[in-house]
């Protein structure tokens, strides 16, 4: 009983202790290359608004870089918006290409440090210039990191007010709080060629699971525990009374009516 008890117990804190460790390990398996976007409190049309693209590599190996911008206004033609980026110190002029239902793109850049490995990370500097022509409103930008193999990175976005347009409203030019780095993006973009943009991963990550199994694990170590403690007070070791050792039942008394029936206890042992 004792050693079956034992094995009960041992079972129990070894599926805990593998759930905690589990637990313990989803975070790090979450980090991931990713990257991020600082804009402007506003963009007025006529003046350039600046927007960095960062990229942080935070997996093992190296990776060469290319960003991109896009930007989603209602109304917004690629002729009434000028992006360029700073390459060596210097502006130069990017081509963008509209994509639909207010949808701008930019073509990729790279950067002056293309090349990053693990626990590094690189910028792109933009100017941005909505045209005195481009609609006043609430415009979305995103920012794209890619391999130079075209795979998808991340994507980073914040959403701002264009104001000074055409068509200007009260709530256009009510600044917003800058977000640095800002939020995933809910737009689907689209490529300068006019193709889909990759969509970030979908459904369960490999952290998403480790975790899920952790909690099972230790939900299983708490039934074995509430389990073990109930067969602890239906099932004791040893039922009945502790005898003390050496302890017996008393002698019988001396045969004869003359005799004296004094009993003379057993020394009990201490």
């Amino acid at each position: 009983m004792a050693v079956r008890r034992r094995g009960v117990r041992f079972a129990m804190v070894l599926t805990v202790a593998a759930g905690l460790v589990a637990i313990g390990a989803a975070p790090a398996a979450a980090a991931d290359d990713n990257v991020g976007i600082r804009l402007p409190t506003r963009f007025t049309a006529g003046s350039p608004g600046s927007v960095t693209v960062s990229v942080a590599k935070r997996t093992s190996g190296c990776v060469t870089v290319r960003t991109a911008l896009a930007m989603r206004l209602p109304g917004l033609a690629a002729e009434q918006v000028q992006v360029e980026v700073n390459s060596g110190d210097e502006w130069r002029r990017i081509g963008a290409a509209a994509a639909g239902d207010g949808l701008v793109v930019t073509e990729r850049s790279v950067p002056d440090k293309a090349v990053i490995c693990k626990r590094r990370s690189t910028s792109v500097r933009y100017r941005v210039t909505f045209l005195d022509s481009a609609p006043s409103g609430r415009v979305t930008m995103v920012a794209e990191g890619y391999s130079a193999g075209g795979g998808l990175i991340d994507r980073a976005a914040g959403t701002r007010s264009v104001v000074g347009g055409k068509g200007v409203s009260p709530s256009s030019s009510a600044p917003s709080a800058a977000v640095a780095p800002a939020a995933k993006p809910t737009v689907e973009l689209a490529a300068p060629g006019g193709h889909p943009a990759e969509p970030p991963g979908s459904g369960f990550g490999v952290s998403t699971l480790v975790m899920l199994f952790g909690l099972v694990l230790v939900g299983v170590g708490g039934t074995l525990l509430i389990l073990l403690l109930r067969r602890n007070r239906a099932d004791p070791d040893e039922p009945g009374e502790y005898a003390f050792p050496g302890s017996g039942p008393p002698p019988p008394p001396p045969v004869g009516g003359d005799a004296d029936a004094t009993r003379i206890l057993p020394r009990t042992r201490y």
